[in-house]
């Protein structure tokens, strides 16, 4: 037999979204016919968790500090009929429990999709002084985008939650509009230690909006939040040089806190949505080679001060790669040309590590990159030389030529 914990809130929801808010301290909740923990049953506990934890629904004690506000309908419960808890050899445990949003008394994780609804599973978070904190878990949830969907919030620790008022706490969701999902999805947020210390209020809310979405609603399990107290990396800068015919960059930073640290430099080229590429260092100076020439790069920093604290990232820093000879084969494509418009070469605008030099000072002749639809190099304009002997000139990095090789451009 499945055994479920789920409550239910006697009163029927206003039909607005409200975030958890300052409100009504009267609001009374009823016990769902399941016997449910004494914690959860009628009003805010005062009994707060201290991090680190981590919870994964399947102890009954735990769950004492928990409690629920919910509307008519798509309650909030403890139930047996998702879970994502696996045993020591990653099966998954039978009749294993999990948070989820249900409209049948928790057996099923399903939402009436036809009643507009907001309900919040609430528990008190003690945070100690640290640098960072780790906010991780997991969930599924199909919903309807941002209008089915489940939202996570830090509120203060005198916040009264209640799902009647308009009002909203100041501030945005730690993660918000999880949705379209049937598998389990592994969610994480970082938290700054500087921002939260003492007690606060964890917040998962539940929102739908009455019309349309896909049945399965809200699932969290494997709840966990961590304390960092690796400290960040300061004054990161980068310096870029030519070595052996390579680009290479030279990262140094500061570490005043951290002591026996060890470092990983995470960089990949500016704009890319690429994985970052990784360098791990015990110190600074790190040397990053191999680099493209004349190439915009980010770059940041972690500290590492044991295999279970890590700080929060640097800064990121964009910097660009000296313009050495280019090796063969070299092809540029105009459509993706980076124009500089001061180069330290040169009298004109040019394209990246290239020399635009108009030596015709009267009149507009010259060359000029055209963007928008054109996206080509372009010798244009009028009042040319005065004489036959050309004067503007649009010259090429340097390239590394061997002999046999072949030029190819559109004109």
């Amino acid at each position: 037999m499945r055994k479920i914990l789920c409550l239910a809130a006697a009163f029927i929801l206003a039909a607005t979204w409200a975030e958890p808010s300052l409100a009504n301290r009267s609001v009374s909740l009823s016990k769902n016919v399941y016997q449910v923990p004494s914690a959860t049953t009628d009003s805010q506990t005062d009994d707060a968790i201290s991090v680190p934890f981590s919870e994964d629904f399947e102890v009954l004690s735990s769950l004492n500090p928990w409690w629920f506000v919910n509307s008519y309908e798509n309650r909030w419960c403890f139930g047996t009929a998702e879970n994502n808890t696996t045993d020591s050899y990653g099966n998954l445990l039978p009749n294993g429990r999990a948070l989820y949003i249900s409209s049948d008394d928790g057996a099923s994780a399903t939402y009436n999709r036809g009643h507009e609804a907001v309900s919040y599973a609430c528990v008190r978070v003690n945070f100690p002084q640290a640098q960072a904190f780790g906010l991780s878990f997991d969930w599924k949830c199909m919903g309807e985008g941002s209008y089915d969907a489940l939202s996570v919030y830090l509120v203060s620790a005198d916040t009264q939650i209640d799902t009647t008022t308009s009002g909203a706490p100041s501030g945005y969701p730690v993660l918000g509009n999880l949705s379209g999902s049937y598998s389990f999805q592994r969610a994480s947020a970082i938290l700054s230690g500087s921002e939260y210390f003492g007690e606060y209020i964890l917040v998962f809310a539940w929102r739908n909006d009455g019309s349309g979405g896909s049945p399965l609603s809200a699932v969290v399990d494997n709840l966990s939040i961590v304390a960092y107290n690796c400290a960040a990396v300061t004054n990161l800068a980068v310096t870029s040089v030519e070595e052996s015919g390579l680009a290479k960059a030279v990262l140094t930073f500061q570490d005043n806190t951290n002591t026996s640290a060890s470092y990983i430099a995470e960089y990949r080229l500016h704009g890319s949505s690429d994985q970052w590429n990784r360098i791990s260092a015990t110190s600074s100076p790190v040397e990053i080679s191999n680099l493209q020439f004349g190439s915009q790069y980010d770059v940041r920093v972690r500290a590492f001060c044991s295999e279970s604290d890590s700080s929060l990232l640097s800064e990121e820093v964009t910097f660009r790669t000296v313009c050495g000879t280019m090796s063969l084969p070299w092809t540029v494509s105009t459509s993706a040309m980076e124009i500089e418009q001061n180069p330290a070469v040169g009298n004109q605008p040019a394209p990246v590590c290239w020399y635009n030099i108009k030596g015709e000072q009267s009149g507009y002749t010259g060359f000029y990159y055209r963007g928008y639809s054109y996206q080509d190099l372009y010798y244009g304009g009028s009042n040319g030389p005065s004489t036959n002997h050309p004067s503007n000139y649009l010259i090429t990095p340097l390239l590394n030529l061997s002999g046999n090789d072949r030029l190819n451009f559109s004109i």
